[in-house]
């Protein structure tokens, strides 16, 4: 889980600047950028497809759905609450920028992936060794820092820095919980788990956008980091703080 963060992240962090890169000094065209995106997937498939195939034992007894949901609800949530911080620069940052004349923000993109993947390199044994909770739970306060550091940022490098520290608070939560999901599984289920618990990352970036959108509508892109990145990140540590056990 922590290697896959690396890869995904990686081109988040490069892909930016990257791209401003090729249309401010080559001249390149959007439409050729957006040609080179679409190339991109075909060969992440090529590269997959001599990869093993696995294993099924069909004598297994299939789980109920919404048991397997029982089991990782909590953790999903969590997971869905933490991401909203993260859906928060994805989506308004470059906006929130604009607003503020500050020019464009590819440095804070560039600067949250670096921090998220030093922190996945350097530390991302940390929840096998002391425990996904935890991990999960200073993950989470140092993330609810950098959304409000964002939110009350006077400058664009406060801004920055506000991403930086958003990307080390974001970076163990995913294999935090993850750790604590597969301790609460079987063997025979932990693969339907675990894809669960994933979509719960997906949907909260999914409603992130457009009720961030509304949010920025009434009053600015700066008050998203406050009303959504932070207060979700509290939510996310009482979700998990409560019946810790349970």
């Amino acid at each position: 889980m922590s290697w896959n963060g690396i890869a995904m992240y990686g081109g988040m962090a490069l892909g930016a600047p990257l791209s401003i890169e090729m249309t401010k000094v080559y001249n390149m065209s959007i439409t050729f950028i957006l040609a080179i995106m679409a190339v991109l997937p075909i060969i992440s498939l090529l590269s997959t497809i001599k990869l093993p195939a696995l294993k099924v034992d069909k004598t297994k007894v299939r789980t109920p759905f919404l048991k397997i949901i029982r089991r990782m609800l909590r953790q999903g949530t969590g997971l869905g609450l933490a991401t909203i911080g993260y859906g928060c620069i994805i989506s308004f940052i470059t906006l929130y920028f604009m607003e503020k004349n500050w020019g464009n923000a590819s440095l804070a993109f560039a600067v949250f992936g670096i921090c998220y993947i030093l922190v996945r390199i350097f530390f991302d044994s940390l929840p096998d060794k002391y425990g996904g909770y935890i991990i999960v739970l200073i993950s989470l306060i140092i993330e609810t820092i950098g959304q409000a550091i964002i939110g009350f940022s006077p400058t664009r490098t406060f801004a920055i820095i506000g991403c930086g520290i958003t990307g080390i608070g974001f970076s163990l939560i995913y294999p935090g919980l993850g750790v604590l999901v597969v301790n609460r599984t079987e063997p025979q289920i932990r693969g339907t788990a675990l894809g669960l618990y994933a979509a719960f990352l997906d949907l909260a970036l999914g409603i992130t956008g457009p009720l961030g959108g509304l949010i920025a509508g009434w009053l600015s892109y700066q008050v998203n980091y406050l009303l959504l990145g932070s207060i979700s990140c509290l939510l996310a540590m009482i979700i998990i703080s409560y019946k810790r056990n349970s």
